[in-house]
């Protein structure tokens, strides 16, 4: 059994096993991946009214703070034995993320416990590791933008 499988599972579905996709780091000092899934939302402001007429301003009873939506920058690697594999399963990864179901892409960590709900807001940056007109493996980073409009904590 490989390392990688069912590290990742979104709607399901295993991304090393389908797509030969994981989450992967820059260097191997660099957690970003991890940062990324664990830091917590940025809470929502308070509103409050200021009258005229009163002194201060007024607030909700129940100041608890409640989390805005946020934005996952996770960074992926696509890997294969030929170029034509790995274009395949690059395209297939892609056209999944977007597809979703009807847009929604369930993410399940079993590693860390965690379970999100989010969409694809697209691919910011890829990174070709290997030329892709060459023989032999081929690798690509793919820095990939997910919104999670309810945050999971």
């Amino acid at each position: 059994m490989n390392s990688l499988t069912g590290l990742l599972l979104i709607n399901g579905r295993d991304v090393w096993t389908e797509f030969s996709a994981f989450l992967a780091e820059e260097s191997e000092e660099s957690h970003d991946n991890y940062a990324a899934l664990l830091a917590p939302a940025k809470t929502k402001p308070h509103v409050s009214v200021s009258l005229r007429e009163e002194d201060g301003e007024r607030l909700a009873a129940d100041l608890r703070p409640c989390s805005e939506g946020r934005d996952l920058e996770l960074r992926f690697a696509v890997v294969a034995d030929t170029p034509q594999q790995y274009l395949a399963h690059y395209r297939s990864f892609i056209a999944f993320l977007k597809q979703g179901d009807k847009g929604w892409l369930s993410l399940h960590l079993p590693t860390l416990s965690l379970s999100l709900r989010c969409y694809y807001k697209g691919c910011t940056q890829l990174t070709q590791l290997t030329p892709i007109e060459g023989s032999g493996q081929q690798a690509a980073l793919l820095k990939i933008t997910l919104r999670e409009p309810v945050p999971s904590f």
